[in-house]
């Protein structure tokens, strides 16, 4: 294995993926503390009372939203989701929820850090979500990559071989304790 191939993947990589480790940093230290992906999030509610049934939902929150001068969402499709049927994307949002003769329609606009918890849930688009995968095989491959670079080094090898048997320890103490 070449030494300096190891660490040129080591710094150009670590460097390209700077940015996405400093969200996934930000966002997982928030979420930890408690600050989530509704941090925020500006809501409005609108209770529509209807004699008659509805035919066809999706036009008529449409037709609702326009009259009433509501943006619209990116994507106008009906999707079921957790919260019931949704319309829009993790950035803006409209929800939909009949009772009988009832519509009520929530808008949710999320906040910048609501729209960066949402891309490090990866409740986000497919193209970020591969992204996302790649950052934790880069990972993978910084750890190998400077644990191969150190290692070479003879006199950073024992304490290498300590300090990573110590991280292992840990974190499985950590984790067992922690369930």
């Amino acid at each position: 294995m070449n030494k300096s191939l190891f660490r040129k993947i080591h710094i150009y990589a670590s460097v390209f993926f700077l940015p996405m480790a400093l969200l996934f940093l930000l966002t997982g230290v928030l979420y930890i503390c408690g600050i989530n992906q509704d941090y925020n999030l500006e809501q409005k509610k609108y209770e529509i009372f209807q004699k008659e049934p509805i035919e066809d939902l999706q036009e008529f929150v449409l037709n609702f939203l326009k009259e009433n001068q509501i943006p619209l969402p990116s994507n106008t499709n009906l999707q079921k989701g957790k919260r019931g049927t949704m319309m829009g994307s993790a950035k803006y949002s409209i929800t939909i929820e009949q009772k009988q003769n009832q519509v009520i329609i929530q808008t949710n606009k999320r906040s910048f850090y609501g729209n960066l918890m949402m891309l490090h849930k990866s409740k986000v688009g497919k193209a970020f979500q591969i992204f996302s995968i790649i950052f934790g095989i880069a990972l993978l491959v910084f750890y190998f990559s400077g644990f191969i670079i150190t290692s070479w080094c003879k006199q950073h090898r024992k304490e290498s071989l300590i300090f990573l048997t110590l991280g292992i320890l840990l974190t499985s103490i950590l984790g067992y304790i922690s369930l």
